[in-house]
């Protein structure tokens, strides 16, 4: 439960290089709950082409409970945003 070890979802050096490729490349990517859907397709599309260097970032607790549940490589961003859904060129997209 990710609520519970929310330490264990810490972004370290240890956990970036354990998802950098060869040539020390990683994607990286990161949703609050309300656009996990987007986080959850784009891990998808990445396993698809075969490749396991990627991170989703989950900017809130419920977020990071969801993908942590789903087996997507995450961390905690805890970024102290709203949580509320981000509309594009908003103020609080441009805080992203």
């Amino acid at each position: 439960n990710a609520s519970v070890g929310r330490a264990a979802y810490r972004l370290t050096r240890e956990l970036i290089r354990s998802r950098c490729n060869a040539h020390n490349i990683i994607l990286v990517t990161f949703v609050n709950f309300q656009r996990c859907d987007y986080g959850l397709t784009w891990s998808g599309h990445v396993v698809r082409l075969g490749l396991s260097n990627y991170l989703v970032g989950a900017m809130d607790g419920k977020a990071l409970e969801l993908l942590a549940s789903k087996k997507v490589p995450t961390f905690d961003m805890e970024s102290g945003l709203t949580t509320a859904d981000y509309g594009w060129g908003t103020k609080n997209f441009r805080k992203l």
